[in-house]
C-alpha cells in the first residue's frame, strides 16, 4: 500500500472517530478516558498523526462504541437505534421508484433540522418545485 493510500485510510479513520465521539456528546478528554488513553493520544488519533493500539479500541467497544464503524465505515446493525432500524426496514420494502424520492425527502428534512434558520427558504423552494411538478395550469 502506498504511503498516500495509507494516510488516506488513516484520515478516514480519524474522521469517523471524531464523528462517533461528537455523536456521543463527549469532548476529547472524556472520550480518551473511555479508551484508556490520555487526551494527547486522542488528539493524535483524530489528527491522523498516530494509529491507536488494539487495547484502545477494545476499551471503546466495552463502552458500547461501534468500533467496526470507526474501522470500516460500516455500522453494526446492533449499534443503530431501534427507530432507525424500523425506518430502514420500511423504506427497504418500498419499490425502488419510491425509495429514491423518499431518500431525497429525508435528506432535505435532515438539512432543515440541522439549519432551522433556512427553513422558510427551503419550504418556499419545495413549494415552488411542487407547483412546477403539478404543471402551470394547476397553480
Amino acid at each position: 500500500m502506498s504511503r498516500q493510500a495509507k494516510f488516506s485510510e488513516l484520515r478516514e479513520f480519524a474522521d469517523r472517530l471524531r464523528v462517533v465521539r461528537r455523536s456521543m456528546g463527549l469532548n476529547q478528554a472524556d472520550f480518551a478516558a473511555l479508551g484508556g488513553v490520555v487526551m494527547n493520544s486522542q488528539n493524535q488519533y483524530e489528527a491522523a498523526a498516530t494509529e491507536p493500539k488494539a487495547t484502545y479500541l477494545l476499551n471503546l467497544a466495552a463502552h458500547g462504541v461501534d468500533v467496526g464503524f470507526i474501522l470500516t465505515g460500516r455500522r453494526s446493525p446492533d449499534s443503530l437505534p431501534v427507530e432507525v432500524i424500523a425506518l430502514a426496514t420500511v423504506i427497504g420494502e418500498l419499490p425502488s421508484s419510491v425509495r429514491a424520492p423518499m431518500g431525497a425527502a429525508l435528506k432535505m428534512l435532515g438539512d432543515v433540522l440541522q439549519h432551522p434558520e433556512e427553513l422558510e427558504t427551503d419550504v418556499r423552494s419545495l413549494h415552488e418545485t411542487l407547483l412546477e411538478y403539478r404543471g402551470p395550469d394547476r397553480r
